[in-house]
């Protein structure tokens, strides 16, 4: 009778290690499954709001401390023909999505932008309410962790228009928050705002504001946090909206006021020959307080467009740039983020990594920390980073955020962008996926381990017989 219980614990013993090998292998390749037949691709698109017929556009992305995925993205209701603001999360580095808020008044709300301070997870959704054609005010509301609270950050009765908000990571409770916006006297003459809060979103001063005298054009805004607290600010600058434009940068330091940007520099201009830049985003390192790099759109006369980049080691004094993608076809609208992001540690020197439109197609790239002149695709995970038939709305920006990845501890991204493959804008989401090998590593150590239990009960019941 022992003999008998002992061979079948064996065999039970075996038998359970070997549905722990299937059930883990099934489990971490359903978290890889590429968008292809092979390993080799990004994971298949996850819609992250699914209603066909209705258009999501103009999304913005962030990553909270426990690696919670958030894009707001503005919606449009046909029914009452107007814009709401919704927020959508994912808990499962972007697998699957839901809908977690949603703003929304007798008005349109438009042009969202997203910001997580990792010290307490308060989530900042910065947007433009357009009260009437000539006044657009900028609002800003503020997720507690249990309760939104909507705050004015400039409700002048002017127009002001496409906020970008970020919020400082390193100092805890004193993190603070920033949010550019432009200013329109009239289509071809726009100003830049900067707002600041100290109080966690409660209250907003407009700290800063720069006139471009002559009527010109200041406009495509894009704000980060630098590791030593610095503020930086970027944008397209031109003699009038649809001409060629350079591209500008405002820095300075996070305790001034009137002062706060001081510092100004263009980091690309077409009087130099260079053509047009626009549609500028900036990131800055985790590690570096004085490295900072922004990426863009060269606008091309005869040819088509490319994505470039600019980068700075000195803090801001001097600018270098380059290519990141010019093959001959259209890449436009690029977007950029850094590891990091989502922590509070001020030494995170990981990857910058790049997200943008290649002719109908997304597209990502990204350059390790310190060497931005390298810019590759994601290893073993080539472009097109989308499956569908591709990216239709070139005339919306998209995010891209990073999050860490759940079996190594390492950096990884998430890209979502607005696509037109079904009958009218949807919002999709990517990421190249967990380490690819984990599976097969699984399975050389897991079933051996079943090979090794049956030979043991083999043995056992050898013994048991005096075979």
């Amino acid at each position: 009778m022992f003999v008998k219980l002992e061979i079948r614990n064996f065999l039970l013993i075996s038998l359970l290690v070997a549905i722990l090998a299937l059930s883990s292998i099934s489990i971490v390749l359903s978290d890889v499954e590429p968008q292809g037949t092979g390993s080799d691709h990004w994971m298949v698109d996850s819609l992250v709001y699914d209603d066909d017929g209705n258009d999501e556009s103009w999304p913005s992305m962030a990553t909270d401390s426990n690696g919670n995925l958030y894009v707001a993205y503005q919606h449009y209701d046909s029914g009452f023909e107007r814009y709401r603001i919704y927020i959508s999360k994912s808990t499962d580095a972007g697998l699957t999505w839901t809908l977690f808020h949603t703003i929304q008044k007798s008005t349109s709300l438009l042009h969202p932008s997203i910001a997580i301070d990792p010290h307490d997870n308060r989530i900042y959704v910065a947007y433009e309410e357009e009260v009437s054609t000539s006044n657009h005010d900028i609002l800003c509301s503020v997720y507690s962790g249990t309760e939104w609270i909507e705050r004015v950050v400039d409700n002048d009765s002017q127009n002001d228009r496409f906020p970008s908000i970020a919020s400082d990571y390193q100092f805890g409770s004193n993190n603070y928050q920033y949010i550019s916006y432009e200013f329109l006297h009239s289509y071809d003459d726009r100003d830049l705002n900067v707002a600041k809060s100290t109080d966690q979103g409660n209250s907003w001063q407009k700290n800063w504001h720069y006139r471009n005298l002559g009527g010109r054009v200041l406009t495509q805004t894009s704000i980060t946090t630098s590791q030593d607290g610095h503020v930086y600010v970027t944008c397209a600058a031109g003699d009038d909206y649809n001409s060629q434009k350079w591209i500008n940068i405002y820095y300075g330091d996070r305790a001034s006021v009137a002062g706060a940007f001081e510092n100004y520099e263009t980091i690309w201009g077409y009087h130099d020959g260079l053509y047009g830049g626009s549609w500028p985003s900036i990131a800055a390192s985790h590690a570096d307080p004085d490295f900072i790099v922004v990426v863009f759109q060269r606008y091309l006369i005869s040819t088509n467009d490319d994505v470039l980049y600019s980068y700075t080691n000195d803090g801001g004094a001097s600018w270098y740039w380059g290519n990141i993608s010019n093959t001959g076809y259209n890449e436009r609208h690029p977007v950029v983020t850094v590891d990091g992001e989502g922590s509070t540690s001020t030494s995170v020197a990981g990857y910058f990594r790049v997200a943008y439109y290649y002719g109908l197609f997304t597209h990502y790239k990204q350059a390790y920390h310190s060497t931005p002149w390298s810019w590759t695709e994601y290893p073993g995970r080539p472009n097109p980073i989308s499956s569908g038939s591709g990216s239709g709305a070139n005339d919306q920006e998209r995010s891209i955020a990073t999050t860490t990845q759940k079996d190594d501890g390492s950096w990884w991204p998430n890209v979502v962008w607005t696509d037109s493959r079904r009958s009218s804008y949807d919002l999709y989401s990517t990421t190249p996926g967990n380490n690819p090998i984990i599976p097969e590593f699984l399975s050389l150590i897991i079933m051996p381990l079943f090979m090794i239990a049956t030979l043991l009960a083999v043995i056992a019941y050898r013994r048991k017989k005096g075979i």
